[in-house]
């Protein structure tokens, strides 16, 4: 639901300049427990009483009952307990309540009392539900109000699972909407010994505010914390316009200790993806400083045939640049597994040998991802970053890039467990992402670092901001635009792999809609029982306004009806 704190400490593979780094495994069960750090506080309400002035403010702690996707027998009751801290500076007095929101009532009661709370301690709240009757997966979200019902905080939910008497396996349609925001303090640590040099330079990535079409990322603070202090400290851009900094000291002691400190906000927003872009694209469109995105590389191999065929087998028929984008992604989030390099020996990163098995780590899946859209004519680079979605992370990520004429460089995930634990679904969207490194450009700083690195990521996190499930959305796009909707279906708990079809219905004569994906095969170990699937839609190019089309999206499963989504589109002036 809500993050604690991330540790992990690793033998130097990925050091933020280098090309290789480990990566989170998938971790099937969500852990819930304190976090070390307390997690930055969201946003804050102002509750003003003729008594005072402060802040009432909250911070999520702990699941302390009822874990998400816990399964309950239809009628079934409960209890759901949270703990949580008052990290205001307004003590919680009486009238203080925990309110529902939105979501599945669950039988529960409209409000609890919440007893009085001095700032910096936590308590524990707790609410009594009933499982409903129906299979299905259910979400009850609740927030805390003061006395005078003004809500503050993070929104706190419980998500249930009542199984199917035949074992499960029914299955939702929706589309999120709306924004997931999230606050991060994230520290990375490094540490390693001198050496046998006298002075010691060590070059390290920074972090950077940008926005980018569905995603952003603003940094609000950042330094550098060193144990023994640095002598100097320079900044400096690569060409790719990340940032470096070189880390001096001059005559330093045998075990150095670095600590980068950010704090940070990021967002992505559920809104209907909007480009122009169309498929195959014009000749000629990404010259000069693009075009070194398109050739093959050691890792991206995408001149080789096996991509070269897997990549036209993708995108055949594709009409836009988006279509053909995320049809490669999530091929290969889709039909990957992931497999631990160290545990099994692996010892390859590129895309043809990850063809080959359809295995590997993140790396593996960014690499395959961008060798087939380079092979398919779109510029595409690797990303590195950082994931803050969990407990335990062992070290960095990568997913990748593609670049649109008209939206510029856009993010995707590319691995097939991202994000963990149901925060959000399983997408290819970039939900709790913090990106570090646009990979190519090399540092303009060189390290005489030669002894053995050790990292440390740590991690702390408040959810601010949270999109709304939808079974019904409409949007208004001008004649010439190509309108993308991510729908997600998630499977319910069940014992055996199942598979649904996924079509269109409804869609008018000269409209241009499709699907990135027909068939979602979801088994029952997987690591995510969600799969994404973009539906784009373009009006007819010669569309008078107020021209619309409602188009009916549905899943099947063993050739009957699942769950179904509406999107309609209409054409603005």
């Amino acid at each position: 639901m809500h993050s604690r704190g991330l540790r992990a400490l690793i033998a130097a593979g990925f050091l933020l300049t280098a090309v290789t780094l480990a990566c989170n495994a998938p971790i099937p069960t969500r852990l819930s427990q304190p976090t070390d750090t307390p997690p930055p506080s969201p946003t804050p309400t102002s509750i003003a009483t003729p008594e005072e002035a402060c802040i009432h403010e909250a911070a999520f702690v702990a699941d302390v009952t009822v874990l998400d996707n816990t399964s309950f027998p239809a009628g079934e009751e409960f209890v759901k307990v949270w703990e949580v801290a008052n990290s205001g500076d307004c003590t919680w007095g009486s009238g203080t309540q925990l309110s529902f929101a939105s979501g599945d009532h669950m039988g529960g009661p409209d409000s609890v009392d919440v007893q009085p709370l001095p700032p910096g301690a936590s308590t524990e709240i707790s609410i009594t539900l009933t499982a409903p009757a129906d299979p299905a997966t259910y979400r009850g979200i609740w927030q805390l109000a003061a006395f005078d019902g003004t809500s503050f905080g993070p929104q706190l939910w419980v998500q249930i699972v009542v199984p199917g008497a035949s074992g499960g396996g029914l299955a939702e349609l929706y589309i999120l909407q709306g924004t997931f925001a999230q606050q991060t303090a994230y520290t990375y640590t490094v540490e390693f010994d001198r050496g046998s040099q006298t002075a010691i330079d060590y070059s390290v990535a920074g972090v950077r505010s940008f926005s980018q079409a569905g995603h952003s990322q603003t940094v609000a603070s950042q330094e550098f914390v060193c144990d023994p202090p640095i002598s100097t400290i320079t900044s400096g851009d690569d060409v790719l316009e990340n940032e470096y900094w070189l880390l001096h000291w001059d005559s330093p002691p045998d075990h150095l200790i670095a600590r980068r400190i950010v704090q940070l906000q990021t967002a992505t927003d559920y809104s209907p993806i909007l480009s122009t872009t169309p498929y195959p694209v014009p000749a000629g469109t990404f010259g000069g400083d693009l075009a070194v995105y398109l050739q093959p590389t050691s890792q991206m191999q995408s001149d080789h045939p096996s991509i070269l065929a897997k990549a036209n087998e993708l995108v055949a028929g594709a009409t836009t640049e988006l279509e053909a984008v995320v049809r490669i992604v999530n091929w290969v989030r889709h039909n990957t597994e992931f497999a631990c390099p160290r545990c099994e020996g692996i010892t390859y990163a590129d895309a043809v040998m990850t063809l080959q098995e359809l295995k590997g780590n993140c790396v593996n899946f960014a690499n395959l991802a961008g060798a087939l859209i380079r092979a398919a004519g779109i510029p595409c680079r690797r990303i590195f970053g950082f994931v803050a979605d969990r407990d335990q992370s062992y070290a960095g990520h990568a997913w990748i890039a593609a670049y649109y004429p008209d939206l510029g460089w856009v993010e995707y995930e590319t691995s097939n467990w991202m994000p963990a634990y149901g925060e959000v679904p399983t997408t290819f969207l970039l939900p709790q992402h913090i990106t570090i490194l646009h990979y190519g450009g090399g540092p303009p700083f060189s390290s005489n670092v030669t002894e053995s690195v050790e990292e440390l990521h740590e991690s702390s996190f408040a959810v601010i901001e949270h999109p709304t499930e939808a079974s019904s959305v409409a949007t208004t796009i001008a004649a010439e635009q190509t309108a993308g909707y991510v729908i997600t279906l998630r499977q319910d708990w069940t014992d055996e792999t199942r598979e649904y079809t996924i079509t269109l219905e409804d869609v008018p004569e000269g409209w241009h809609a499709v699907l990135s994906d027909t068939l979602l095969v979801i088994p029952p170990d997987a690591a995510s029982r969600t799969r994404d699937v973009l539906l784009t839609i373009t009006p007819p190019a010669a569309s008078a306004a107020g021209a619309a089309a409602t188009i009916s999206v549905i899943a099947s499963s063993g050739g009957a009806f699942v769950a179904s989504v509406d999107v309609t589109v209409t054409v603005g002036p």
